[in-house]
């Protein structure tokens, strides 16, 4: 019941799709993140409103290359700023809200075994079973689900570590309008500075399998903070999976997977929360389309599409080549030759998505 999973549930409630939600905790939850969403966000639906969670927006974006070279500057776009356990508490309550008397939550009830066969999808829990004829993992970058369908899924290998930090009010203050992106600080990542409510959320993350992250993130959050101190509040880390064609399968059979399940994370900057909304819905909207059909004999072709390979196309065709670009000409230049990225990136102040697209379209051709 993350962003993904709530997505998708609202999704199917909404259109009156009987659908169980299963959550391994209890909201609100803790969950390490750095909490920021572009504000296209709000692109995804016009009834969507994620301002009555929103702890903080910020237009000023600071960065920096191992902690020097430094560059600020305004942005016509803003970040919006969450606490992860307010927001994922208020999409699945928006999920229920909306699909009153179709969406049930189940909570502390974790996922422990997955089994497919003929059309139906059985799974186990720490507290019974249940059988329906879809399911939609959810479950996040080391999914429950994806392991038990897909066995050879390649491991995880990225990794942030999330700090939840206090600082005195003047200090508070200096950070509280800009975003702060430190690159080069950690190998194949950078460091964040996000401002929230009261608190700043401090991490850093790498694409790689790292050793020595923890004092990395002590040496990030000395240095940053040498004027003034800090206190840790909240401290915790999390598995980032790198978004890999070929990889990992958007479905299996009648399984959908959305979010980080189907590890559809920006490669360069990490970005989550948005493509798990994203995928969510779109992964709802296609079941009820599918369900609907299958129930009025409509849509029926004479064709090897399936839910699935449907869901696969749309998130194909909203943000799956851009994807394939960046994870293929941006990611390397970001991971082997960091300087470089920065200097042509942020000190030029370039936008280097339009830059690898272009050059993508010149290979084409």
């Amino acid at each position: 019941s993350g962003p993904a999973g709530a997505a998708a549930a609202l999704a199917l409630g909404e259109r009156g799709v009987e659908t169980v939600v299963l959550e391994r905790q209890e909201h609100p939850r803790p969950k390490p993140c750095g909490g920021g969403i572009p504000d296209a966000v709000f692109e995804l639906r016009q009834d969507f409103d994620l301002r009555d969670v929103m702890q903080r927006e910020v237009f000023q974006q600071r960065c920096l290359y191992n902690y020097e070279r430094d560059v600020s500057f305004q942005t016509k776009t803003g970040i919006l700023m969450f606490s992860r356990p307010e927001l994922d508490e208020f999409l699945i309550t928006e999920a229920l809200r909306r699909g009153e008397g179709h969406v049930s939550l189940h909570q502390n009830e974790a996922v422990k075994q997955v089994e497919m066969s003929g059309d139906r999808v059985t799974v186990t829990t720490s507290k019974g079973r249940y059988s329906a004829r879809y399911l939609i993992a959810a479950d996040g970058a080391n999914s429950v689900c994806g392991r038990a369908l897909e066995p050879d899924r390649p491991p995880v290998e990225g990794v942030a570590l999330d700090a939840e930090v206090r600082v005195p009010p003047e200090a508070f203050e200096a950070f509280a309008k800009e975003a702060v992106f430190n690159f080069g600080c950690v190998h194949a990542g950078y460091g964040w500075v996000f401002p929230k409510r009261e608190t700043l959320s401090c991490g850093v993350g790498s694409w790689v399998k790292a050793t020595g992250l923890r004092g990395t993130l002590t040496e990030f959050l000395d240095r940053t903070f040498a004027d003034c101190g800090y206190e840790i509040v909240y401290f915790s880390g999390q598995a980032i999976p790198l978004y890999s064609p070929g990889d990992v399968a958007l479905h299996t059979g009648r399984c959908f997977y959305v979010g980080d399940a189907a590890r559809l994370v920006d490669p360069i900057l990490g970005e989550g929360i948005r493509f798990a909304l994203w995928s969510g819905f779109l992964a709802g909207s296609e079941l009820a389309d599918a369900l609907d059909n299958a129930a009025t004999g409509a849509g029926a072709q004479a064709t090897n599409e399936t839910p699935g390979s449907r869901y696969a196309a749309k998130v194909e065709a909203a943000f799956g080549e851009k994807f394939h670009i960046l994870r293929a000409l941006a990611f390397p230049d970001f991971v082997e030759a960091p300087s470089f990225f920065y200097k042509k990136f942020y000190e030029q102040r370039r936008a280097f998505w339009p830059h690898y697209k272009a050059l993508a379209q010149r290979m084409k051709a």
